[in-house]
């Protein structure tokens, strides 16, 4: 597995409620390891002789990058100031003029338990907190700790290259990628069970031909794409180190996307970010004067970016 070193440690802030995101926290701590950076978080502030906010603002301060994990708990509050600690350690890194990375949970997606979701006063607290978070930044949302992992390498990668440790990091990356093409051939084996995750994949452009005007709408709905504008074609995903076929599958992309797999050429070998999806499509067929309910199981790709070149 790839390891990379690099040249100087950047002190990053994870902020977010605790024992129900123990799982992100620690997604975040095993990239930021990886990354060979240095987390501060509450799971490491040991004793302290000053008050807990006075630590948190602190810490905060001493970094470098802020990321901020939400999810559906507004957290402890801060009863002088009557806000949570994770929005007061948010806006300590904007008044800082702290790079921010800010992740939400997709409540769609992600199953919750009913103790870890806040209500009333609470509730309405957290959903003006993530109101202000979208309007200030672009959020990415996540659907898993791996969806999570996958985006969060993404985005610090992209921090540490601003910050001259883009040959190191992308070191890490590669392993990141790595560990995607293994997420997808599970998805092949069960695609419910890893359907709505997210990464990079390499792959080769079929010479099946491509179809947009006659794919089903219902289809292409439910892939929350759009209908007449969706395009797809077959792909050979591709082991991105020794360019061996892992499996093939279809891709969806529309509007930019729909345009490049438009023009893409047959035999086009190209990494994509592209999201993971299981569907099954319900619709009717006559026979013998009667209408039969059936279902078609579609494992596929949505392509989310034009890829860089493309």
């Amino acid at each position: 597995m790839a390891t990379a070193e690099i040249k100087r440690s950047i002190p990053v802030f994870v902020s977010s409620t605790y024992k129900d995101l123990i799982p992100y926290r620690d997604a975040a701590q095993r990239v930021l390891n990886r990354l060979g950076q240095t987390i501060r978080g509450m799971e490491y502030f040991g004793a302290d002789s000053r008050k807990p906010l006075d630590v948190c603002l602190s810490e905060v301060r001493a970094s470098k990058v802020y990321i901020g994990i939400i999810g559906m708990q507004y957290g402890s509050m801060n009863e002088q100031l009557n806000k949570s600690y994770t929005q007061l350690e948010y806006e300590e890194a904007i008044r800082c003029n702290i790079p921010t990375l800010i992740y939400l949970m997709n409540v769609d997606a992600c199953p919750v338990l009913p103790k870890f979701v806040d209500i009333g006063e609470k509730g309405m607290a957290l959903e003006a907190f993530k109101s202000l978070l979208k309007e200030r930044h672009t959020v990415s949302f996540f659907t898993s700790p791996e969806d999570f992992s996958a985006k969060l390498v993404q985005d610090l990668t992209s921090l540490l290259s601003e910050q001259g440790h883009g040959a190191e990091a992308k070191l890490v990356e590669q392993d990141i990628r790595s560990e995607f093409e293994e997420t997808f051939k599970k998805f092949l084996f069960r695609p419910a069970k890893y359907h709505g995750q997210e990464g990079v994949l390499k792959i080769r452009v079929g010479n099946k031909g491509k179809k947009c005007g006659e794919l089903h709408p219902r289809l292409i709905k439910s892939l929350g794409l759009t209908p007449g504008d969706t395009v797809a074609v077959e792909v050979c995903v591709l082991d991105h180190k020794t360019n061996e076929p892992i499996g093939e599958i279809k891709i969806y992309g529309d509007r930019e996307c729909g345009d490049w797999i438009a023009d893409v050429p047959a035999g086009t070998v190209v990494s994509i970010k592209a999201r993971l999806n299981f569907t099954v499509h319900i619709w009717f067929k006559e026979y013998e004067g009667n209408s039969m309910q059936m279902e078609t199981v579609y494992n596929s790709l949505i392509l989310l970016a034009v890829p860089h070149g493309g």
